[in-house]
Parts: structure tokens; sequence; C-alpha cells
């Protein structure tokens, strides 16, 4: 067998492979152990947001749930007290923004909160700021949800999320 040079392709290549194979089971390595910690601290986001809603309960993930709309993300029960939908939406800005709302067993908007977005400031964004917010959490089973002058695509897609959340919410509660 003819020895390897150091200026040969076949050299070359055979030690970009051990490369390669030795950087992919340190990454496989660094995977594994940051994974759990990031899901972790995901869920951990997830609790803060599902405590806003409803505080004081416990909450379940209801993964069974037929959203025809394709709006709802996450569904989460809280014990004795309502549903919380996580909903991302496409208002004026194509990359859509996701918010949160928390519907009671009675059928009233029992909280509303937006999680990300990339709406035009002071017009889209006026959907996610206190005034906006006072209004949708007014609301119950029924009502519309009010539209915003200026912001008619971005407060479309709240109502349409909304409207989405209400239709699983009856067939879950």
């Amino acid at each position: 067998m003819k020895n390897f040079d150091k200026d040969s392709s076949a050299y070359k290549a055979v030690l970009l492979g051990i490369m390669c194979a030795i950087c992919g089971l340190v990454l496989s390595v660094v995977n594994s152990i940051t994974d759990p910690i990031i899901k972790e601290a995901e869920l951990a986001e997830v609790k803060a947001n599902l405590e806003i809603m409803f505080p004081g309960t416990s909450y379940e993930e209801i993964k069974d749930f037929t959203d025809e709309s394709g709006l709802i993300q996450s569904v989460y029960r809280a014990k004795d007290q309502g549903v919380v939908f996580k909903i991302h939406a496409v208002g004026y800005n194509s990359n859509g923004f996701t918010f949160m709302t928390g519907i009671a067993d009675d059928g009233r908007v029992a909280g509303y909160m937006v999680l990300e977005h990339g709406e035009t400031n002071g017009i889209g964004s006026r959907a996610f700021e206190d005034d906006y917010i006072s209004k949708v959490t007014s609301l119950n089973a029924g009502d519309d949800v009010p539209l915003l002058t200026g912001a008619t695509l971005t407060s479309t897609a709240v109502k349409t999320g909304i409207e989405a959340a209400y239709k699983v919410f009856d067939a879950v509660k």
C-alpha cells in the first residue's frame, strides 16, 4: 500500500473526514448537554405567561385539538378556570405576531397579551397596548373583537385568532 503524501488529495480527504467526525461528535455532546436546559427555559417562559392569564392554578397542555384556521400553536387548560391559547397570526408584517389569549369557563376573554411582534410602531403596535388590551379583555362570548383604524390588518388578525380560539374552546371545554 502506498504511503499517503501530505500534499495528496486522498490524505486531505481522510484528514477532513476525521475532523468532520470529531466536530460532529463534539456537537452532539454539546447538544445533549444543552437541550434539556433550553427546553426547561422554554417551559419556564410558557409557565410564566400562563400564570399571567389565570394566576394561582395548575395547567395541563391539551395536545388533541382541531384548529381549522391553523393559527393556534398550543392550548393549555387552566384547572377550574378556563383555557389559554397561544396564537400566531399575520397582520401588516408578513412575519406575523404571536399572542396569548385566555378564555374563562364562562366564555369571557380573561386575558390577552402579545409574546412577540414586528408590527409598525404607533400603528399596528397599538393592538398590543393597554387601551386595546382592556377592550379585548372586556369581551364575552359572541362579542365582536374591535378593529383599530389605521391598523386594520393587525386588529383583523387578532380578531381572527380570537375567533379561532373560541371555536377550539367550544370543542375542548
